[in-house]
Protein backbone atom coordinates (compact mmCIF):
# COMPACT_ATOMS: atom_id res chain seq x y z
CA UNK A 1 0.00 0.00 0.00
CA UNK A 2 1.40 3.36 -0.95
CA UNK A 3 2.46 5.78 2.19
CA UNK A 4 0.08 8.44 0.95
CA UNK A 5 -2.12 5.93 0.63
CA UNK A 6 -1.99 4.41 4.22
CA UNK A 7 -1.60 7.81 5.81
CA UNK A 8 -4.91 8.90 4.82
CA UNK A 9 -6.93 10.33 7.65
CA UNK A 10 -3.90 11.69 9.75
CA UNK A 11 -3.36 15.24 11.09
CA UNK A 12 0.14 16.40 12.24
CA UNK A 13 -0.25 19.78 13.79
CA UNK A 14 2.70 21.81 14.37
CA UNK A 15 3.58 24.26 17.03
CA UNK A 16 6.75 27.02 16.94
CA UNK A 17 8.36 29.78 15.37
CA UNK A 18 9.52 32.52 17.25
CA UNK A 19 8.84 36.70 17.61
CA UNK A 20 11.32 37.50 15.48
CA UNK A 21 10.44 38.34 12.08
CA UNK A 22 12.69 36.10 9.83
CA UNK A 23 12.43 33.29 12.37
CA UNK A 24 14.35 30.14 11.93
CA UNK A 25 12.08 27.83 13.70
CA UNK A 26 9.04 29.24 12.05
CA UNK A 27 11.20 28.04 8.57
CA UNK A 28 12.26 24.70 10.26
CA UNK A 29 8.86 23.71 11.30
CA UNK A 30 7.18 24.76 7.80
CA UNK A 31 9.92 22.23 5.99
CA UNK A 32 9.17 19.60 8.32
CA UNK A 33 5.32 19.54 8.23
CA UNK A 34 5.86 20.03 4.00
CA UNK A 35 7.69 16.25 4.57
CA UNK A 36 4.54 15.15 6.18
CA UNK A 37 2.14 16.37 4.11
CA UNK A 38 4.24 14.71 1.07
CA UNK A 39 4.07 11.50 3.56
CA UNK A 40 0.06 11.86 3.16
CA UNK A 41 -1.14 13.98 6.02
CA UNK A 42 -3.06 16.56 6.45
CA UNK A 43 -0.92 19.18 8.27
CA UNK A 44 -1.81 22.22 10.15
CA UNK A 45 0.63 24.91 11.61
CA UNK A 46 0.78 27.44 14.67
CA UNK A 47 2.75 30.01 14.84
CA UNK A 48 3.33 31.25 18.43
CA UNK A 49 4.03 35.12 17.17
CA UNK A 50 0.31 34.78 15.72
CA UNK A 51 -0.95 33.55 19.02
CA UNK A 52 -3.18 36.07 21.39
CA UNK A 53 -2.71 34.09 24.53
CA UNK A 54 -2.15 35.35 27.84
CA UNK A 55 0.35 34.46 30.20
CA UNK A 56 -0.57 31.25 31.58
CA UNK A 57 -1.53 31.48 35.53
CA UNK A 58 -1.85 27.89 37.06
CA UNK A 59 -3.91 29.61 39.55
CA UNK A 60 -7.08 30.07 37.20
CA UNK A 61 -9.74 28.23 35.68
CA UNK A 62 -10.07 28.47 31.77
CA UNK A 63 -13.37 30.63 32.37
CA UNK A 64 -11.47 32.94 34.17
CA UNK A 65 -8.87 33.88 31.38
CA UNK A 66 -9.96 36.38 28.94
CA UNK A 67 -11.65 35.49 25.85
CA UNK A 68 -12.01 31.70 26.65
CA UNK A 69 -13.20 30.87 23.82
CA UNK A 70 -9.92 31.73 21.92
CA UNK A 71 -8.19 29.52 24.43
CA UNK A 72 -10.85 26.62 23.94
CA UNK A 73 -10.11 26.76 19.96
CA UNK A 74 -6.42 26.34 20.77
CA UNK A 75 -6.96 23.59 22.26
CA UNK A 76 -9.30 21.94 19.93
CA UNK A 77 -6.85 21.82 17.64
CA UNK A 78 -4.66 19.80 19.53
CA UNK A 79 -7.68 17.24 20.69
CA UNK A 80 -8.01 16.88 16.74
CA UNK A 81 -4.74 15.81 15.87
CA UNK A 82 -2.98 12.65 15.51
CA UNK A 83 0.35 13.59 16.04
CA UNK A 84 2.15 16.78 16.98
CA UNK A 85 5.77 18.54 15.74
CA UNK A 86 7.17 20.89 17.98
CA UNK A 87 9.76 23.24 16.96
CA UNK A 88 11.13 25.32 19.74
CA UNK A 89 13.80 28.23 19.04
CA UNK A 90 16.29 27.98 21.93
CA UNK A 91 16.79 30.64 24.07
CA UNK A 92 19.68 30.41 26.93
CA UNK A 93 19.48 26.54 26.49
CA UNK A 94 15.61 25.93 27.03
CA UNK A 95 12.74 26.89 24.59
CA UNK A 96 11.35 30.36 23.94
CA UNK A 97 8.94 32.32 26.78
CA UNK A 98 6.26 32.80 24.27
CA UNK A 99 6.42 28.53 22.72
CA UNK A 100 6.28 27.34 26.66
CA UNK A 101 3.40 29.58 27.17
CA UNK A 102 1.71 28.00 24.43
CA UNK A 103 2.12 24.89 26.14
CA UNK A 104 1.41 25.20 29.48
CA UNK A 105 -1.84 26.18 28.19
CA UNK A 106 -2.24 22.43 27.47
CA UNK A 107 -2.88 21.91 30.92
CA UNK A 108 -6.61 22.55 30.21
CA UNK A 109 -6.64 19.32 27.66
CA UNK A 110 -9.33 16.90 28.73
CA UNK A 111 -7.74 14.11 31.47
CA UNK A 112 -10.37 11.51 30.75
CA UNK A 113 -10.72 8.93 29.03
CA UNK A 114 -7.11 10.10 28.65
CA UNK A 115 -5.23 12.32 30.18
CA UNK A 116 -3.39 15.24 27.81
CA UNK A 117 -1.98 13.50 24.53
CA UNK A 118 -1.51 10.14 25.51
CA UNK A 119 -1.11 7.75 22.86
CA UNK A 120 0.09 10.10 20.23
CA UNK A 121 3.41 10.75 18.75
CA UNK A 122 5.48 14.06 19.08
CA UNK A 123 8.45 14.93 16.74
CA UNK A 124 10.43 17.28 18.68
CA UNK A 125 13.14 20.01 17.21
CA UNK A 126 15.32 22.65 19.05
CA UNK A 127 16.67 25.95 16.76
CA UNK A 128 19.71 27.50 17.78
CA UNK A 129 22.17 29.78 16.85
CA UNK A 130 24.97 28.20 18.74
CA UNK A 131 26.34 24.67 19.52
CA UNK A 132 26.01 24.21 22.87
CA UNK A 133 22.37 25.34 23.51
CA UNK A 134 20.33 23.03 21.10
CA UNK A 135 21.24 19.68 23.03
CA UNK A 136 19.66 21.27 26.39
CA UNK A 137 16.75 22.89 24.44
CA UNK A 138 15.45 19.63 23.19
CA UNK A 139 16.60 17.83 26.24
CA UNK A 140 13.75 20.56 27.85
CA UNK A 141 11.04 19.83 25.01
CA UNK A 142 11.80 15.97 25.87
CA UNK A 143 10.84 16.46 29.28
CA UNK A 144 7.83 18.63 28.08
CA UNK A 145 6.53 15.93 25.86
CA UNK A 146 6.87 13.18 28.84
CA UNK A 147 4.63 15.38 30.78
CA UNK A 148 1.79 15.79 27.99
CA UNK A 149 2.11 12.24 27.61
CA UNK A 150 3.54 11.93 24.02
CA UNK A 151 5.30 9.59 22.81
CA UNK A 152 8.42 10.91 21.01
CA UNK A 153 9.89 10.16 17.80
CA UNK A 154 13.29 8.96 17.79
CA UNK A 155 14.28 11.34 14.62
CA UNK A 156 13.53 14.11 17.28
CA UNK A 157 16.48 16.83 16.58
CA UNK A 158 18.40 20.15 16.98
CA UNK A 159 19.54 22.60 14.10
CA UNK A 160 22.30 24.61 14.89
CA UNK A 161 24.13 26.81 14.66
CA UNK A 162 21.57 28.89 12.88
CA UNK A 163 24.41 31.35 11.74
CA UNK A 164 26.17 28.74 9.75
CA UNK A 165 23.37 26.53 8.29
CA UNK A 166 21.30 29.30 6.87
CA UNK A 167 22.24 31.72 4.26
CA UNK A 168 21.37 35.16 4.33
CA UNK A 169 18.05 34.53 2.51
CA UNK A 170 17.05 32.39 6.00
CA UNK A 171 17.00 29.52 4.16
CA UNK A 172 18.47 25.90 5.37
CA UNK A 173 21.71 24.77 3.35
CA UNK A 174 22.84 21.80 5.49
CA UNK A 175 21.72 19.38 3.04
CA UNK A 176 22.37 16.31 6.04
CA UNK A 177 19.77 18.59 8.58
CA UNK A 178 17.38 18.98 5.76
CA UNK A 179 17.38 15.17 5.14
CA UNK A 180 17.04 14.92 8.95
CA UNK A 181 13.78 16.82 8.99
CA UNK A 182 12.59 14.87 5.88
CA UNK A 183 12.96 11.71 7.92
CA UNK A 184 10.98 13.49 10.82
CA UNK A 185 8.51 14.42 9.34
CA UNK A 186 7.73 11.14 7.51
CA UNK A 187 8.56 9.41 10.69
CA UNK A 188 5.92 11.49 12.67
CA UNK A 189 2.75 10.43 10.15
CA UNK A 190 4.01 6.80 10.23
CA UNK A 191 3.92 6.19 14.16
CA UNK A 192 0.67 8.59 14.20
CA UNK A 193 -0.67 6.31 11.35
CA UNK A 194 0.31 3.33 13.49
CA UNK A 195 -0.59 4.46 16.77
CA UNK A 196 -4.33 5.48 15.06
CA UNK A 197 -4.53 1.96 13.25
CA UNK A 198 -4.18 0.45 16.54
Amino acid sequence: MPEAAAAAGVKILGLGGSMRTSSYSLTVLKMTLEAARLNGATTELIDVAGLELPLYYDTKRLEDFPDPGYIQTFLDKFKGADGYIFCAPTYHGTPSASFKNALDFLEFLPRRPNLYLTGKVGGLIAVASGTNGGPTCLTSLMYNARALRLLVATGSMHVSPTRRVFDEAGNLTDQKQIDQLNSLGAEVVRLARMLKNG
